[in-house]
């Protein structure tokens, strides 16, 4: 459950961590994982503990940096990957450039525009409230 709530809560704090599976990451480094966990039981303090797991973080956030640096994407890729994390739930500018950090605030204002005159967004509101929906 703990896992659970520590990818909830990276998640609220930036939306990058969809893509970081903090269970996959575990899973991967189980030994590792529980040396570190009973490490830090025996010294009475989490220190040890939240670095090995802060490490592991980084490291799979720097190869998805890499993966998403590799690939050029286009709108329509973008597009298509913004509507599997957002489903159909609203969303704005601001969390659609989350997901695409790589892209400048223009680049998100046409790739939405471009989706919305082609029908594949539903736009919902003006300026600052502008929300965004998949059909």
């Amino acid at each position: 459950m703990a896992r659970l709530w520590q990818q909830l809560i990276l998640i609220s704090q930036n939306s990058i961590f969809r893509h970081v599976s903090i269970e996959s990451l575990i899973k991967e480094n189980q030994k590792e994982y529980y040396q570190m966990l009973e490490r830090s039981d025996k010294m009475g303090e989490s220190t040890v503990f939240v670095e090995f797991m802060l490490r592991l973080i980084l490291l799979e956030l720097d190869k998805l940096v890499s993966t998403l640096r590799q690939k050029k994407t286009t709108s329509s890729d973008r597009i298509k990957q913004a509507h599997a994390t957002f489903k159909t739930n609203t969303f704005s500018r601001k969390d659609y450039l989350e997901l695409f950090t790589e892209i400048s605030t223009a680049t998100a204002s046409r790739d939405l525009k471009k989706a919305v005159e082609e029908t594949y967004l539903l736009k919902e509101g003006s300026k600052a409230t502008t929300a965004y929906r998949f059909q």
